[in-house]
């Protein structure tokens, strides 16, 4: 869940850091045991592959809270900049993503962002167990309709210790969906999911890395190509 086969931590690249938005509402309603922590993987503010946001002891809560666009940071308009106006919503606790099922069998939820900042990614009702800890991924959308979730058996999917690059492919090849370099030990097993924006359909790549370097990799519709 946390690491690479030969140890290598899966991190994100910021520590965990509590919401902006959430410290006022905690002095308000909220016992200090309750927090909302954010961060994310990406080689820069400009380029993230994805935001985390962990929720804990929400049994603490005296009233519901959600998470908006605009408790992301880096701003999501800085950060998802050139990609679709939508996002990919995932709980880390959900059913295993299988190829060409529907996103959402897996906890994955496809938001069309048509309020801005004030758009509500993720709900946060009240819970009735102090351990139940919520992990949720958000991820952005290409331009071709895909975005890339990533290693969803870890907790961090989207780690630059595993992914060192991630870019949308072009128009040249219509049935590659997205590129990525990953990292990892020769022959190490690699599963990395995908999603369309529009139709909610699943792709799952299973990739055996060749050499312990990191290679490029895309992930295809066209299930015969490797």
């Amino acid at each position: 869940k946390t690491c690479r086969m030969d140890g290598l931590l899966l991190q994100p690249d910021k520590p965990l850091t509590t919401l902006d938005n959430f410290s006022p509402f905690l002095q308000k309603v909220a016992h200090d045991s309750a927090y909302v922590l954010g961060t994310f993987s990406g080689p820069s503010e400009e380029d993230i592959y994805g935001y985390y946001l962990v929720a804990h002891h929400l049994n603490e809560l005296n009233s519901n809270w959600h998470i908006s666009v605009n408790d992301l940071w880096p701003p999501f308009h800085i950060s998802f900049k050139g990609k679709l106006n939508m996002v990919a919503v995932r709980e880390h606790h959900s059913p295993e993503c299988i190829s060409n099922e529907q996103a959402r069998r897996c906890g994955v939820n496809i938001i069309q962002l048509k309020k801005g900042d004030n758009e509500i990614l993720v709900p946060l009702p009240v819970a009735n167990d102090p351990f139940d800890t919520k992990l949720y991924t958000i991820t952005p959308f290409c331009l071709n309709g895909w975005g890339l979730l990533g290693e969803l058996t870890k907790y961090v999917s989207l780690s630059t210790k595993r992914f060192n690059s991630v870019s949308c492919c072009d128009d040249e090849n219509a049935d590659c969906v997205v590129r990525f370099r990953v990292g990892g030990t020769k022959n190490e097993i690699v599963k990395v999911a995908a999603v369309n924006a529009f139709s909610g359909r699943l792709i799952v790549k299973t990739i055996k890395l060749r050499n312990n370097d990191r290679e490029m990799y895309f992930i295809s519709t066209d299930p015969t190509f490797d």
